[in-house]
């Protein structure tokens, strides 16, 4: 429990200062495309993270990097709080990337010794989903009952520091001292189809999080925007709990669908101004990008590489390449085509691509009759190992 409350909290201060982003732009004078490149400095961190210290759990065991990712989230918060401005807010944003990137690898590996890496990725994927909202929630809580309090950053220093004094108590695994730090991200045979889907899921989750908002105000539903937002995050926690109970082929497949179905809803949505369409289109986007699909890819990389936080940092990293390139593309076409053929044509192209991912994760008849025969059965890129026999000694 104590690595899940580690997750929780350092994704929860990633989203911890966001009811304030508004009045610091407006207090710093930046506008939405300046304020935009100030706040990707997490996306760069987690990323850098990711792709040159893959292998730090494995090498150091996954205590460590949980520390590490705690007193990053812990250096955001209180930096943020003690010197609230855009400079801070910029710097604090690097720290908040590298700490979602270490404690997700790490605290996956570190569960999977104890639960098996689906239950460990699946109990990781709930406890992140609900961080990542619930920092957001818990300051827009405090500014509603006090405004200008600092209630929710000192409960959250507060909490960071209670489970990071916990986990220094914590024995654990020392890794091996043969692996590198510096090892890449791992995308195992098994994982590219999903990490694929989460790939595209999370570009859709990226077009509701930067062009969305833009598009219901300029149509006079910008207060819509954050309720958007929130029903999408609400759909992820509804999502994972079927999920939990699902394989990660079957997880991934219905995920494909929802979001499909999400985005011609929300895209619909959007070229009639019906906002009740768009909130239903934002919340199965929701159950599919952050539910079904998410857990269906952290659950797979555990299949294929049950002991590699490296890994579930190579599955991150196909989310997060995703969470930010197609939105740029979809907000360049709305500015120069207009919201509503911007929108049919990006519903288009995922209706598209699920349908390609769909095709690539259902085993084929044969597969699965050479799988009867000789052991393995090959679904999309996965092959589920075949039983193999008991030697002695083992219970």
């Amino acid at each position: 429990m104590t690595m899940l409350a580690a997750v929780f909290l350092v994704t929860g201060a990633v989203n911890l200062q966001l009811p304030l982003y508004g009045a610091m732009a407006q207090a710093g004078g930046f506008g939405a495309s300046q304020m935009s490149l100030l706040l990707q400095g997490y996306v760069a961190a987690l990323i850098l993270t990711l792709t040159t210290a893959g292998g730090v759990a494995d090498r150091f065991g996954s205590r460590r990097p949980v520390l590490i990712s705690l007193g990053c989230a812990l250096i955001a918060t209180l930096g943020v709080m003690l010197s609230p401005g855009l400079a801070m807010l910029g710097v604090a944003r690097w720290f908040q990337g590298a700490g979602v990137a270490l404690v997700m690898g790490s605290a996956t590996a570190a569960l999977a010794e104890r639960w098996g890496p689906p239950s460990a990725a699946r109990w990781v994927g709930a406890a992140s989903t609900l961080g990542f909202g619930a920092g957001a929630l818990a300051t827009t809580a405090s500014l509603a009952s006090t405004p200008g309090a600092l209630t929710a950053e000192l409960l959250w220093s507060g909490g960071l520091i209670a489970v990071g004094a916990a986990l220094f108590r914590m024995t654990g695994p020392s890794g091996d001292p043969q692996i590198s730090v510096l090892r890449l991200p791992s995308m195992p045979p098994g994982t590219r189809v999903a990490n694929t889907s989460l790939l595209a899921a999370w570009a859709v989750s990226g077009v509701v999080v930067a062009v969305l908002p833009g598009v219901l105000h300029g149509s006079g539903h910008g207060a819509w925007a954050g309720v958007m937002l929130f029903l999408m995050l609400a759909g992820g926690l509804v999502g994972q709990i079927p999920a939990r109970r699902m394989s990660s082929r079957r997880s991934l497949q219905l995920g494909l669908i929802i979001l499909a179905l999400g985005t011609a809803a929300m895209s619909f949505g959007v070229a009639s101004d019906r906002i009740g369409l768009i909130a239903g289109g934002a919340l199965l986007l929701g159950m599919a990008t952050h539910g079904w699909i998410y857990v269906g890819a952290l659950v797979r990389a555990g299949e294929c590489a049950p002991r590699s936080a490296a890994a579930v940092s190579g599955t991150l990293l196909a989310a997060y390449i995703g969470f930010g390139g197609p939105a740029i593309a979809v907000g360049l076409a709305v500015d120069r085509l207009g919201s509503a053929t911007a929108f049919t044509g990006f519903a288009a192209s995922v209706a598209i691509v699920s349908a390609l991912l769909l095709a690539l994760e259902r085993p084929s008849a044969r597969a699965q009759a050479q799988g009867l025969e000789k052991g393995p059965v090959m679904t999309g890129d996965h092959q589920a190992p075949a039983p193999q026999p008991q030697r002695l000694g083992e219970g």
